[in-house]
């Protein structure tokens, strides 16, 4: 078998205990938040290794688009993502069961009033779904866990691991980019074994799915909250979707969009407010085709958050603007995140 295959471990199961920071929307098969459902979560998981691992320079299809089929003639072209998370005649390496949470109300419509550079007022609306008709909607929150359960051979320790960066820096499950889903492990996991993965996958140059989301094209962004009310989150992303009010489709393909017909994605993700005191974290990737190539999107975003807000720490990929240091290694850039 392919020196790939290899992820051996203890094959031990690991229950990480949690705390869902801000709630963690999964949704069942009606849209609907009741309980943090596993497939929500796996997605999540899964588009974050992949993300991971095109930034150390893995070459990683998007499987929604390639649909990845495991060749037992040929079990090394199966990506490494793949091998770890499943394809089409190769299973999943490991199970995940979530454990507890606790129902928190939110509000279905989040409403905010906020001037443009000329003094204008606007107001703008945020839905949860299909919950629009009710005025509240309950989200599970609160503590939890994690059990990692193992297929033969394989160590649990890459998933805890990965979980780790999610709560470090990103967030899990739907409605990221609504302020769901950040996490606190509580004691903190261990990276290493995550950064071995990561150290076998190294090229040393940008992977060739230069249209997935990569590390090595994202930022991480953490800034103080004026106040914990979640509308904080709001104000700041219809500040950010002004920033790019010249250019309609810019706007729609950074800060997503479902009107015109359509639904599409967000790339720049934020978290409600959390904390003591309380704080907002962003991400986002640019992708280098469609609408944001060649536009300057990054450093309009660094400054408005860095001039409006106390920043606590920016991260990006070989840039000036990093707050730790300039790193224009990708594994390094990585463990440094880790």
């Amino acid at each position: 078998m392919a020196a790939a295959f290899s992820l051996s471990g203890t094959g031990s199961a690991l229950l990480i205990p949690a705390t869902a920071l801000t709630p963690i929307w999964t949704g069942d098969a009606d849209g609907r938040p009741r309980r943090i459902l596993e497939t929500g979560a796996l997605g999540s998981l899964r588009w974050w290794m992949e993300a991971l691992a095109r930034g150390v320079g893995a070459s990683v299809p998007d499987p929604v688009e390639t649909h990845p089929i495991y060749d037992p003639a040929h079990p090394s072209r199966l990506d490494a993502v793949s091998q770890v998370f499943g394809a089409t005649g190769w299973r999943r390496r490991f199970r995940l069961l979530i454990e507890g949470g606790q129902p928190r109300p939110i509000p279905s419509t989040v409403t905010i009033t906020e001037p443009d550079p000329s003094g204008q007022a606007h107001t703008s609306h945020w839905y949860y779904g299909k919950l629009r008709d009710q005025p509240r909607v309950e989200v599970p929150a609160g503590t939890m866990g994690f059990r990692i359960l193992p297929g033969t051979g394989f160590d649990p320790s890459l998933i805890a691991g990965l979980l780790q960066f999610i709560a470090d820096q990103a967030a899990l499950g739907a409605k990221a980019q609504l302020g769901l889903g950040v996490l606190k492990l509580e004691p903190r996991v261990d990276t290493s074994s995550l950064k071995r993965w990561l150290a076998t996958l190294n090229t040393g140059r940008a992977t060739a799915n230069t249209d997935c989301p990569s590390l090595d094209r994202m930022f991480f962004a953490r800034v103080a909250s004026p106040s914990i009310e979640l509308e904080e989150s709001f104000r700041i992303k219809y500040h950010l979707r002004r920033l790019f009010a010249g250019n309609a489709d810019l706007r729609h393909f950074l800060m997503g969009e479902v009107d015109r017909g359509r639904r599409m994605g967000a790339k720049i993700i934020m978290s409600h407010p959390y904390g003591d005191p309380p704080e907002i974290r962003l991400s986002g990737w640019v992708p280098a085709s469609g609408p944001a190539r060649g536009a300057s999107v990054v450093p309009p975003i660094y400054n408005y958050l860095s001039s409006g807000f106390k920043l606590i720490s920016w991260r990006e990929f070989d840039s000036p603007r990093d707050t730790i240091a300039q790193i224009s290694d990708r594994l390094q850039f990585a463990e440094s995140l880790l």
